[in-house]
């Protein structure tokens, strides 16, 4: 190995200029840290502990570091030295010894230059201690870790002493500088002894007398060239001296730096293979001891069948978790066999364990689906699809169809069938126990409402009745569509009329036929919501247990049961519809309005809940909403064409003239279509085939039941008329036709269906006031063959004071007796008509009574003062009050 020294001359470091004036504390530290920490590792490593290989790992480990930090970062940055060894194009050696260049400002501070040498400098001679310790206390392993320690140290000791004085040659220079600088010291301590007693002399000489100054100045000048003659034989006498001595000094150090060298190079040829001989025998411990391992490990399979046996026989019940430990143990061993010794008779042993575990496994599941699998009370369910609307955020109900524990049971028996049973077998035992428990939850439900709806009439569970009732300032929940609204608003028209009193309809209720309709209804309904509710937490629990790219066949097949049974209940509602129409009982297709109403609203929620199932499973839905729709825009046309040819004229005809049975259950019938305007309208809409159809729009829609609507109110008034000619009586004619016509008005104002009639036909109000107002028109013309007795045609003239002539008299009197006679026979066919409505009743009246009462006292003004008859009480029957009091008894069939 070549050394070459660095020029005399210092050169400069990398980055010299950006550490120049800066302090390093983080330098410093790492300076020192690894080193004490390996000396602190060193002498506690046997106190704390009696491991020799992590301690000894460690030590080299900090060592290394030290070594590598010093040598590279902290001499560089801390005293600006720096060292390494390069190889030149020959291949030989060169070591590369450097100082920083530069001003005092960019050398290092003092104390960060005591810290480096002081840590440079002691830290190896420590270890040198070390050294010689654990060779007088025969420690023979650590030999190698604190010669470690003298090496990695000594040498950064080394280089950076080469690097503080330059080379090998400069070592003499730097004693002999060392020595001068030191006799230079001296030697002007030395002057400064003898200019005192220079002075003194010459102070002393002064005051003499001064004839001879220029003699005594020349002996002066004699003297003190004397002395600094001989002053300058000593100074160079001790110079040759010291340069000898240290001559002496520098070949000295030289030449024990030299031995140092060479012990170390020897110290490190003995300590490689030393270190070698030492992995070798940890590695062959190491060996031992993981061969070892290895047979214990071996030797463990041959024990499994034995030690599992108990645990497999009483089966996996009460203590799974220990189950699956037993199970995963004789899994490895039936792999260590399989992989090593494949004719073991050990392996044919382990097998018929894993089966027989897998087998109980197994059984496990089923029996814990099948014991804690129960339906969801009806109660919770009606709590889970009950909607609050005045609160913004629903309260969720958590259905829990198993209890936590045995959930987490079965999803760790189910993961492990899936990952190492390779057995599917399972998915189908899950599907068909929760698919059973999945439709006796929804039976339940149905069995709840009859059981408990057609006595009680509350429809919600006892739970949710305490809690509203807790809170009052909550509203009842909507049910979700029944038509009984209309019916008994009918009902109550039918029975006491639209002022209260009782009419001439012959209307029964059915009470008892609608509550059980009702109960059918909305137990179909809630069967539908809780199916989407009861599905959501099936499928959410099923995520959980079934491996993903299962999850959406078993969800499939899981609900197929439960969907069937309500798609089956849903096609008997529309067979029993269209019998309905069969039969004309067109009522009774009302019952799909509300169905299919709630069907439409929660397609969305249905369709998200059986996304990923089978397309056929995802068509049952809009196939029945199709079939609903097509069913229910059959009945409303058929129904429509049944108001235009109602063949029944005479049959059931109202004898006082009040509404028409055909008129009441028409109106019924659109108010009952009013509660569903939306799913009428989109009915309608699904049989349309023009273009502007595909749309369906909300607006479109609107506008189709609009024109529905007044199609049948035009085909009732048509009936209407054509019934009406069956009364031989034109006045009963019109008040029949006012009666129905005013019914009309005031039911579509009160159902506000007047203003879907407005979509279409903007007037159709003001036509049916007209039609009312010319029916009043009608009857009042039946009073004229009364009041035209009333009239001055045929009234005789005469003068005051003239006698009537028999003719003249005999006219008078007819004019009275017809007019009583018509008078009495109105009064007495009229009272037994009927118009229900108050407000037409009183107007009527009050303006046939002025008509009449003024012409009949305008008549008896005329005739006052004619003597007409010797008996006037015969003729002069009534007074106008009386006549009065007759009219006002009109259409009272209670008088």
């Amino acid at each position: 190995m070549l050394a070459d020294d660095a020029n005399d001359e210092d050169v400069s470091l990398f980055d010299a200029e950006e550490d120049a004036g800066k302090g390093h504390p983080v330098a410093s530290f790492f300076h020192l840290f690894f080193r004490v920490t390996a000396i602190l590792v060193y002498l506690l490593c046997e106190i704390v502990g009696s491991s020799f290989i992590a301690p000894m790992v460690t030590i080299i480990l900090l060592l290394s570091c030290d070594f590598w930090a010093v040598k590279n970062i902290t001499g560089r940055l801390m005293v600006g030295l720096r060292w390494w060894n390069q190889v030149d194009d020959d291949g030989r050696n060169h070591w590369v010894f450097e100082a920083r260049k530069g001003t005092g400002k960019q050398q290092a501070s003092d104390s960060e230059s005591r810290i480096f040498w002081l840590g440079l400098i002691v830290c190896p001679v420590l270890w040198v201690i070390f050294a010689f310790s654990t060779l007088f206390s025969f420690k023979i392993k650590w030999v190698p870790v604190v010669i470690m320690g003298v090496v990695l140290q000594g040498a950064n000791l080394y280089g950076y002493v080469r690097c503080k004085v330059g080379g090998k040659t400069s070592l003499k220079n730097m004693a002999t500088n060392y020595f001068g600088r030191q006799f230079l010291k001296q030697t002007g301590s030395v002057n400064r002894l003898t200019s005192p007693q220079t002075g003194s002399v010459n102070r002393l000489t002064s005051p003499q007398t001064g004839h001879d100054d220029s003699h005594r100045g020349r002996v002066r000048e004699e003297a003190r060239d004397r002395g600094e003659a001989e002053a300058g034989q000593e100074t160079l006498s001790f110079i040759r001296e010291n340069l000898e001595k240290s001559d002496q000094l520098t070949k000295g150090m030289v030449s024990i730096l030299s031995s140092f060298e060479s012990r170390l190079m020897q110290l490190e040829n003995s300590i490689i293979p030393v270190h070698k001989q030492t992995e070798n025998l940890q590695r062959l411990q190491e060996n031992v001891d993981k061969t070892l391992s290895c047979m214990d490990h071996v030797i463990s399979y041959y024990h499994v069948a034995k030690d599992t046996d108990r645990i497999i026989r009483e089966g996996p019940t009460g203590r799974l978790d220990e189950y699956l430990a037993c199970i995963a143990k004789i899994q490895k061993a039936v792999e260590y066999f399989q992989d090593n010794n494949p004719d073991s008779p050990e392996l044919n042993t382990v097998k018929a364990r894993f089966e027989k575990g897998k087998e109980l496994l197994e059984a496990e599941f089923r029996s814990l689906l099948t014991r804690y699998s129960k339906p969801v009370p009806p109660i919770l369910i009606l709590d889970a699809i009950s909607v609050d609307e005045e609160l913004e955020v629903q309260e969720e109900v958590v259905l829990e169809h198993l209890p936590e524990a045995v959930l987490q049971d079965i999803i760790c028996i189910a993961g492990w069938l899936v990952e190492y049973g390779r057995n599917q077998d399972f998915m189908n035992v899950y599907f068909q126990i929760r698919s059973n428990q999945l439709d006796r939850s929804i039976k339940g439900l149905k069995d709840h409402f009859r059981k408990n709806s057609a006595s009680s009439g509350i429809l919600y569970s006892p739970a949710v009745q305490t809690k509203r009732k807790d809170t009052p300032t909550k509203k009842a929940p909507k049910r979700p569509g029944t038509i009984r609204k209309a019916q008994n608003l009918l009902k109550q028209y039918s029975q006491h009329g639209l002022d209260g009193k009782k009419g001439g309809s012959n209307l029964t209720p059915l009470e008892g036929k609608d509550d059980v309709l009702d109960i059918e209804i909305d137990s179909y309904i809630h069967c539908i919501s809780a199916f989407v509710k009861l599905a959501q937490s099936e499928y959410a629990l099923l995520t959980e247990i079934i491996p993903e790219h299962h999850q959406k066949k078993t969800f499939d097949s899981l609900i197929q049961e439960a969907l069937d049974n309500l798609m089956l209940e849903g096609d008997n509602i529309v067979s029993a519809a269209r019998r309905a129409i069969m039969r004309h009982d067109y009522s009774a297709v009302l019952t799909i309005f509300p169905i299919l109403r709630h069907l439409k609203m929660n397609k969305s929620e249905f369709d998200s809940t059986l996304q990923g199932t089978a397309a056929s499973t995802k068509n049952k839905l809009p196939t029945l909403i199709t079939s609903m729709e097509t069913i229910g825009a059959k009945a409303l046309e058929e129904f429509a064409d049944s108001i235009k040819n109602d063949p029944d004229k005479e049959y059931n005809m109202p004898k006082d003239g009040t509404v028409h049975e055909l008129t009441s259950n028409a109106i019924l019938f659109l108010q009952q279509l009013l509660d569903f305007h939306e799913t009428a309208g989109a009915m309608l809409a699904s049989q349309e085939t023009s273009s502007s159809a595909s749309s369906y729009t909300s607006e479109f829609n609107k506008r189709l039941l609009s024109t529905y609507i007044c199609k049948v109110l035009g085909n009732l008034q048509l009936n209407l008329l054509s019934k009406s000619k069956v009364y031989e009586d034109s006045a009963l004619s019109a008040i029949f036709l006012h009666n129905n016509y005013n019914y009309i008005l005031k039911s579509l104002e009160k159902s506000e269906l007047i203003q879907l009639v407005t979509v279409t036909q903007r007037k159709a109000e003001s036509s049916y006031r007209e039609l009312i107002e010319q029916q009043i028109f009608m009857y009042k013309s039946s009073w004229l063959k009364v009041t035209e007795h009333l009239t001055d045609r045929n009234m005789p003239v005469f003068q005051p004071g003239t006698k009537l002539k028999d003719k003249e008299r005999q006219v008078i009197k007819d004019k009275f007796k017809g007019f009583n006679d018509g008078l009495e026979e109105l009064c007495k066919i009229q009272k037994g008509w009927a118009i229900p409505d108050k407000e037409q009743r009183d107007f009527i009246r009050q303006s046939q009574k002025k008509v009449v009462s003024d012409a009949y006292r305008a008549f008896l003004h005329r005739c006052a003062n004619i003597s007409f008859t010797k008996n006037p009480e015969k003729y002069h029957k009534y007074r106008p009050e009386e006549v009065e009091e007759m009219i006002e008894r009109l259409f009272d069939t209670s008088a």
